[in-house]
């Protein structure tokens, strides 16, 4: 019987120091794959982000004429374009993250294109978007989820469904529309200017942060960056914080990403020069934009608007649009090659 209870004793102490070994090698390891993540097979699958802002490292700025948009010059560089598999929120079409390497120098709008800019660019050329915007004026929920109800084609620019004033970002913009106002700014300037590829946006628009946002992960911080669909708004979607009116706000008002570029979350979604492809494998990893042979037809804008919910705020968050499409929340910002 004694033989029997130390034999048990004996099993029951190398059971603990087993268990004890075990978790050792546990421990071991965890602590040497914190210290190497990238020896972790397609690591881009989970965010390494740390839910900190970046300090504010603003870019230097010019302007080409007095009526021009103020530019952000930024240097060639590399960065993960894309959402991690664990990102809240993500969408497919975001595609995860890979290498986009920005070869040349360029520069992007510190600001969205105003009413006073595209009003210029009207007055000297006789163009006009017209009066074919659709505008929000409210929501429809049902057994397929909430959408937007829009006004019959009859808003403007000038009139998009909201008061504005010249400082606001222009909207009721089809692509076609900031295609003419790019090609007048070159001839205006002599210099190259042209609609920011869909990498350069997220390029400038994360700013050397690979978090949710170019601030970090924490939602609640959105309200001080973008305008998006807030509480008090009507939309069902609405999230966030309290704000006094469903509406873009003049751009410049909210804080600036790191880069010192505005408005990069919400207040207008902006188009991109790229055709919308649902793939994002397809968009090249060299800066360039991806195109169709012949006319694309659909189009993508980057950015997030103030009728849309944080979750489309995001810094990958894509959507693909009619080029032809004239609606009061989608305006642009525009962007120029750089020489070395």
């Amino acid at each position: 019987m004694r033989h029997r209870v130390l034999r048990t004793i004996a099993t029951h102490r190398l059971r603990i120091w087993g268990a004890a070994a075990a978790g050792l090698v546990c421990v071991a390891l965890i602590f040497s794959l914190g210290r190497l993540p990238v020896l972790v097979a397609n690591p881009w699958h989970v965010s390494f982000a740390k839910d900190a802002p970046k300090a504010l490292q603003p870019r230097p700025t010019f302007k080409d004429c007095a009526d021009c948009p103020e530019m952000v010059a930024l240097p060639a560089g590399e960065f993960m374009m894309g959402s991690p598999a664990d990102e809240r929120w993500r969408e497919v079409d975001e595609g995860l993250p890979r290498l986009v390497v920005i070869k040349k120098p360029i520069a992007i709008g510190r600001f969205e294109v105003t009413v006073d800019q595209f009003s210029a660019f009207v007055a000297e050329t006789g163009t006009t978007a017209g009066s074919r915007c659709v505008a929000i004026v409210g929501d429809s929920r049902n057994l397929h989820g909430s959408r937007f109800i829009m006004s019959p084609p009859d808003a403007s620019f000038r009139q998009p469904g909201y008061a504005v004033t010249g400082t606001h970002p222009v909207v009721c913009i089809s692509w076609h529309d900031a295609q003419e106002y790019v090609d007048w700014l070159k001839r205006r300037t002599g210099k190259p200017y042209r609609l920011p590829t869909e990498s350069e946006w997220e390029y400038a628009g994360r700013a050397g942060t690979q978090t949710m946002y170019s601030f970090g992960n924490n939602t609640d911080a959105l309200c001080a960056y973008g305008r998006f669909a807030a509480l008090d708004t009507p939309f069902p979607w609405r999230d966030g914080c309290l704000r006094d009116t469903a509406s873009p706000i003049p751009v410049g008002q909210l804080q600036p990403n790191p880069w010192g570029i505005f408005d990069m979350h919400g207040n207008a979604w902006e188009w991109v020069e790229d055709c919308w492809t649902p793939n994002a494998s397809e968009i090249p990893t060299d800066g360039s934009a991806f195109l169709r042979s012949g006319s694309c037809g659909v189009g993508v804008m980057r950015g997030g608007g103030w009728a849309n919910p944080s979750r489309q705020q995001r810094s990958a968050a894509r959507r693909g649009v009619t080029m032809e499409a004239h609606a009061n929340h989608i305006g642009f910002r525009v962007a120029l090659s750089l020489s070395d």
